[in-house]
């Protein structure tokens, strides 16, 4: 048989064992209730891809469920990138805090502020929205913008119960579709053609417009005729309804004046130049002036000739003889007409 032992313990010393327990179980407890009374509430902030210079909503989303939560009243801030948003409306319609109604709003220099409160609890779930920002992206600037909160100014509920968090969202903004049309600019004479054409993101088919239909015509493949002195611009629409137009306005010009290409003489010969015309039927002219340049090193402008030219019937031109250049002024009683030669420079 196994003798047994006894130990003699001090009761003293067992109070305090007691007593050190009884503290482990409290501090326990403590360390327990901030974390059974404190809750979190998450929002999310919408990544979406828009198109710079068309406005969009941006969501806020709740990540977490707000009904229970005992959520009377809540101040947002939010901040994002001015050079490429600004903000310019907020959307309650159908979100969670539509039934706060209308909150107040303030827009600043890249941050917007909400502050909202009601009599009843908001009641919503994870994944509804919470409220909708209306931003417009500008036109002419496109990247990655991003939304998030603010780093100066605390969002909150309830002044801080339940307590709140907010993820940034990242707003990818693409340049707007757009198609140019090519030339920009241009000078025809009647009866002429001048081809335009397309390109950037076309969604044929497309159409050709005047802007004045009398100075010409422009047909399905982009080929315009001049038939009437006068300026007009075109524009191009295609089947998704993008449109350019020229930044200058088509010159239709009556006529032109040339000088034939290679003509030849002797040296110390004398060597007539005719300027020919195009045609100038029904356009009324009975008066011009034009100036001509040359080498004086290897030319010497001795008369104007006009026998036996368009101008025959006129009287003698006005010629102001200049050094490398003379300029040439005529008038009549009666329109000229016809095409050839109007006047012979020897």
């Amino acid at each position: 048989m196994v003798p047994m032992e006894f130990h003699y313990i001090n009761p003293s010393k067992l109070l305090t064992m007691k007593r050190k327990h009884y503290l482990i179980a409290i501090l326990q407890l403590l360390l327990l209730l901030p974390l059974a009374a404190t809750t979190q509430v998450h929002l999310r902030v919408s990544n979406i891809d828009v198109i710079a210079g068309q406005p969009f909503d941006l969501p806020v989303y709740t990540d977490s469920t707000i009904t229970g939560q005992g959520i009377f009243a809540y101040t947002l801030t939010l901040e994002y990138s001015d050079y490429f948003l600004n903000a310019i409306d907020i959307i309650t319609d159908e979100t969670v805090s539509d039934a706060f109604g209308t909150p107040a709003v303030y827009f600043g220099n890249g941050k917007v502020t909400l502050a909202g409160a009601g009599s009843s609890p908001l009641v919503g779930e994870k994944g509804d929205v919470f409220i909708k920002i209306r931003f417009n992206p500008y036109p002419n600037v496109w990247g990655t913008a991003y939304v998030g909160p603010s780093g100066s100014t605390i969002s909150n509920f309830n002044e801080g119960s339940p307590t709140l968090s907010i993820q940034t969202g990242q707003v990818n903004i693409s340049p707007a579709p757009s198609i140019t049309i090519s030339p920009n600019s241009g000078i025809v004479l009647r009866g002429e053609p001048l081809a335009f054409s397309v390109s950037g993101d076309v969604t044929p088919p497309y159409s050709w417009q005047l802007e004045d239909n009398s100075i010409g015509s422009i047909d399905e493949a982009g080929i315009f005729t001049g038939s009437n002195v006068g300026f007009t611009k075109v524009q191009v629409t295609d089947n998704a309804g993008l449109t350019d137009q020229t930044d200058q306005r088509i010159e239709v010009r009556g006529y032109s004046l040339s000088i034939p290409n290679g003509l030849s003489e002797w040296q110390g010969a004398t060597i007539d130049i005719p300027i020919n015309t195009t045609s100038l039927d029904g356009l009324n002219v009975n008066s011009g002036n034009f100036t001509l340049t040359y080498n004086p090193s290897v030319l010497s402008p001795a008369e104007i000739v006009i026998n036996g030219t368009l101008l025959q019937n006129y009287q003698e031109p006005m010629v102001n003889w200049g050094e490398g250049k003379v300029t040439i002024a005529f008038a009549g009683s009666t329109p000229l007409t016809g095409e050839g030669t109007q006047y012979l420079v020897s």
